[in-house]
C-alpha cells in the first residue's frame, strides 16, 4: 500500500511539471503554438490560446521574436502574455492581436517592451480584451495603426510612466462595440503621429489624468453617425496636444471635458461639425485651458456647445 501511494505522488508531480515549461527567462503553459517560444523567429505565426487556454511570460531580460502574435484566437480561447523587466521584449515584425475571437490580455511592466506593425485589442465580436503598459521604460510601439475595440471590446491602460506610440489610432471602431484608453500618471504618454479617432461608429473613451500626456495629429471624438464618445483631460499637468484640428462631434456625438487644470491644444476646434452631429466641450476650473492657434467652429452644421466656468480659459485666433 505504501509503495502504491509513492508511485501515485510521483505521477502527479511529473504531470504538473510537464504542464509548465521554463527555459530560463521564458515560461509558457497550456495552448501555446508553436510549442517553444524560444525557437520562434521572424517567420513564426505565434498563438497563445489558439483554441484553449495558454500563457506566456517573458521576464528578466528574455526575448521572443515572431512574425505575428495572436493572444486568444478562436472563440472560447483565453490567452495571456506578460513581458516584465528591463530588457525583456517581444518583437513582432507584423501584427499583434490581443483577443481575436477569444479573450486576450497583455501586460507590459517594469521596463518591458513590445513591438509590432499593427496592433488590435478586441478584434471580433466575442472578444473582451485588455492591454496594460505600466512603469517607467515600459512600452508598446506600433509602426502602423492601433485599434482598441474593433468588432470586439478592448481597453488600454498606460500608467506610472508607461508609453505607447503608433502612426494612427482608433478607439471604438464599429457600431455596438466599445474601446477605452486611460493615460494616467506623470510620465505616462501615448503618442499618435497622424489621426486619432475616438469612436468611429462604435463608442470610444479617452481619459487623461494625474499628469498623463497624449499627443496626436488630427483628432475626432464621435467621428461617424452612431458614435457616442468622450474624452476627459483632468488634473494639473494632464495634457492633450493636437498638431492639427480637434473635432468634438464630427458626424456623431462627442464630448470633451477639461477640468482641474487640464490642458488641450489644437490648430483649430470643431464642435458639432456636420449635420446630425452633437458636440459639447466643458472647460472648468482654474488653470484648465483649451488653446487653439486657429478658429473654433461651434455648431457649424450640427449642434455644438462650449461651457467655460470657474476660471477655465479658451483661446483662439
Amino acid at each position: 500500500m505504501k509503495r502504491n501511494l509513492s508511485s501515485f505522488v510521483f505521477f502527479a508531480v511529473s504531470f504538473f511539471v510537464a504542464a509548465t515549461f521554463a527555459y530560463g527567462d521564458v515560461t509558457f503553459s497550456g495552448d501555446v503554438n508553436p510549442a517553444n517560444p524560444n525557437l520562434w523567429d521572424s517567420g513564426t505565426n505565434a498563438y497563445i490560446g489558439k483554441t484553449g487556454t495558454g500563457s506566456l511570460s517573458i521576464t528578466d531580460g528574455g526575448n521572443v521574436t515572431s512574425d505575428s502574435g495572436r493572444i486568444g484566437y478562436y472563440s472560447g480561447s483565453v490567452g495571456s502574455v506578460i513581458v516584465d523587466g528591463i530588457g525583456s521584449s517581444w518583437e513582432n515584425s507584423s501584427y499583434l492581436l490581443v483577443g481575436n475571437e477569444g479573450s486576450g490580455s497583455l501586460s507590459i511592466t517594469n521596463g518591458g517592451n513590445v513591438t509590432s506593425e499593427y496592433g488590435t485589442i478586441g478584434r471580433d465580436s466575442d472578444s473582451v480584451s485588455s492591454v496594460v503598459v505600466d512603469g517607467v521604460g515600459s512600452g508598446w510601439q506600433t509602426s502602423a495603426t492601433l485599434f482598441v475595440g474593433n468588432y470586439g471590446s478592448g481597453s488600454l491602460a498606460i500608467t506610472n510612466g508607461g508609453n505607447v506610440t503608433n502612426d494612427a489610432a482608433v478607439i471604438g471602431n464599429h457600431l455596438g462595440f466599445v474601446g477605452s484608453v486611460v493615460v494616467d500618471g506623470v510620465g505616462s504618454s501615448w503618442k499618435t503621429f497622424d489621426w486619432l479617432n475616438i469612436g468611429v461608429e462604435g463608442s470610444g473613451s479617452l481619459s487623461i489624468t494625474n499628469g498623463g500626456n497624449v499627443t496626436s495629429g488630427r483628432s475626432y471624438i464621435g467621428r461617424s453617425s452612431g458614435s457616442q464618445s468622450s474624452a476627459v483631460v483632468d488634473g494639473v499637468g494632464s495634457s492633450w496636444d493636437n498638431s492639427s484640428h480637434l473635432a468634438v462631434g464630427y458626424s456623431g456625438e462627442g464630448s470633451l471635458s477639461i477640468t482641474n487644470g487640464g490642458h488641450v491644444t489644437s490648430d483649430s476646434g470643431r464642435i458639432g461639425y456636420y449635420s446630425g452631429s452633437v458636440g459639447s466641450v466643458i472647460v472648468d476650473g482654474a488653470g484648465s485651458r483649451w488653446d487653439n492657434s486657429g478658429r473654433i467652429h461651434i455648431g457649424r452644421y450640427g449642434e455644438g456647445s462650449l461651457s467655460i466656468t470657474n476660471g477655465g480659459m479658451v483661446t483662439n485666433d
